[in-house]
């Protein structure tokens, strides 16, 4: 037989709510600077410095210049634009593999003028086909 007591009132609890990592009075060193400090974005930044009356010399995001590059410029093939590790002598075009060369053999020279316009080399060295 069972006693006629009252019901307890049972309250819902989540199971991870009693397994949390954090101490109860856990509060971060970093949580003030987030409530105190207006995050800025580059738009914003840009906006300032260029409103600002600086020295012609200093160093500010829109005036930074970067040193020369010592490194030597990556040469690309005309044709296809995978590494060229070769340079025709005759016509002065980069190609990457024997038959890209079969191929630059075989071009008109309006074609291969084209092609070393579009890198930008100049056309005067270019010896008659």
């Amino acid at each position: 037989r069972r006693s006629k007591m009252p019901p307890k009132s049972k309250a819902i609890v989540h199971p991870q709510a009693e397994l949390t990592c954090k101490k109860k009075g856990f509060t971060s060193k970093y949580s003030n600077i987030a409530a105190t400090k207006k995050l800025k974005n580059l738009k914003t930044t840009l906006h300032y410095l260029r409103s600002q009356n600086w020295p012609q010399d200093a160093a500010i995001y829109t005036t930074i210049t970067v040193p020369v590059n010592l490194k030597p410029l990556k040469k690309y093939c005309d044709l296809t634009g995978l590494r060229g590790k070769y340079t025709d002598p005759r016509t002065k075009l980069r190609y990457h593999s024997t038959l890209q060369y079969q191929t630059i053999n075989q071009l008109p020279r309006a074609i291969v003028n084209d092609l070393l316009q579009l890198r930008g080399a100049a056309t005067e060295h270019v010896q008659t086909l």
